[in-house]
C-alpha cells in the first residue's frame, strides 16, 4: 500500500504535487482542531476519571500513546477553539452582528 502511495505521488508534476500538499494539510489541521475539540470535551466531562485515570494526559498518554509534547499542544489548541467560541458569543451578544469567518 505504502510502495504505491509512493509511486503515485512520484508520478506527480511539481504544481500537481503542491496542490496536493495543500489539500493534506487543509485534512490534517481539521482533523488536529476536531481532536482538540474532543479531548478538551473529555476533559471538561472528567471522562479519564471514569476509565481510571487520574488526568485527561494520563489517558491520552495509555490509550493514544501521545507524547507529554502532543499532549500539551493538543490541551492548548483545546482550550483555545473554546475560548474562541466564547469570544464569537461576547461578539454577537455585544454588537448584535453575527461571528462572521472570512
Amino acid at each position: 500500500m505504502f510502495a504505491e502511495v509512493v509511486a503515485e505521488i512520484e508520478a506527480l508534476t511539481s504544481d500537481d504535487a503542491l496542490a496536493a500538499l495543500r489539500d493534506e494539510v487543509l485534512v490534517q489541521r481539521r482533523t488536529e482542531a476536531r481532536i482538540a475539540a474532543l479531548v478538551r470535551k473529555l476533559d471538561s466531562d472528567r471522562a479519564h476519571v471514569a476509565d481510571g485515570h487520574a488526568s485527561i494526559r494520563g489517558l491520552l498518554r495509555a490509550e493514544f500513546r501521545a507524547s507529554e509534547g502532543d499532549i500539551t499542544h493538543t490541551l492548548r489548541c483545546g482550550r483555545l477553539t473554546a475560548s474562541c467560541a466564547a469570544a464569537r458569543a461576547v461578539r454577537h451578544t455585544v454588537s448584535g452582528t453575527p461571528w462572521r469567518d472570512a
